[in-house]
Order: C-alpha cells, then structure tokens, then sequence
C-alpha cells in the first residue's frame, strides 16, 4: 500500500481559496441580497431584515447565557470543577484495579500496592461525597 504523496506547494490550496473568494466579491454587475442580480427591484430586501433579526437573536442567546451562568457562586462553580476532577481520579484508579484483577500477570500489583490504591479509591469516594454533600446545600445570599 502506497502513502500518500505531501502536496508540494502547501500555499497553493489557501492562495487559491482566496482568489477565488476575492474573485466572486468583485462582481461587474450590482447584486442584491442572496447573489441575484437585478435592475430596478431588490429580490433580497425583505431577508435581510431577516438576516439581521436572526443576528440579533443569536447574540441575545450569547448574552442571556452568559448572564445566566455569572448567576453562580465561584465557590460553587469550583466545587463543580473538583468534583469532576475527583471523579475522573476515581474513574482511572477502578480501571487500574479492574486491570489489575483482569490481567494479573500483566498488571498484577504487590499487596502493599494494592492496598494503598484501595485506601486511595475510598478516600477520593469520600471526597466526591463530601463535595457533592456541600453543592446539595443552598447557596447562602
């Protein structure tokens, strides 16, 4: 199976992107609103009303939703931020131990091993609990 050759003149393919953008923005005749080209009447007018209204509604969504989430606390927002770390932690520590009993010979561990990453997984299951006790209570204010 051959690889595939490198293109020799990597420019080529944005230069030509470009050029042919620039090429079709420069048109020889007045053109309205979706490319069609027209004398007296503008084929496109009313939708670029619609146009504008769909810009606006899309930037009003940015902004409620950036309002809505400053609503939240930073000591809350970084709860959320340890309680996911924490359990991705847990997550790869149950998946060394699952491999560890899987493929003992492969992964196998020494008792003092795997009695410290058992310690290790029950106190990271504490602190999820703990944390996910601590955003469960309101938000004083």
């Amino acid at each position: 199976m051959r690889r595939a050759q490198p293109d020799p003149d990597p420019v080529r393919g944005p230069s030509l992107t470009f050029a042919s953008l620039v090429g079709g923005s420069a048109s020889v005749a007045p053109a309205f609103a979706h490319g069609i080209l027209g004398g007296e009447s503008d084929a496109g007018g009313s939708l670029s009303w619609f146009y504008g209204a769909m810009a606006l509604a899309v930037l009003a969504v940015f902004v409620l939703r950036k309002r809505i989430g400053g609503g939240r606390s930073p000591e809350r927002r970084e709860l959320k931020r340890r309680l996911g770390d924490l359990e991705r932690a847990l997550a790869y520590r149950e998946a060394q131990l699952r491999s560890a009993e899987d493929y003992p010979h492969e992964c196998g561990r020494t008792a003092p091993q795997r009695r410290a990453l058992l310690d290790s997984t029950a106190s990271i299951r504490h602190q999820i609990d703990e944390t996910r006790a601590a955003l469960t209570t309101p938000a004083p204010g």
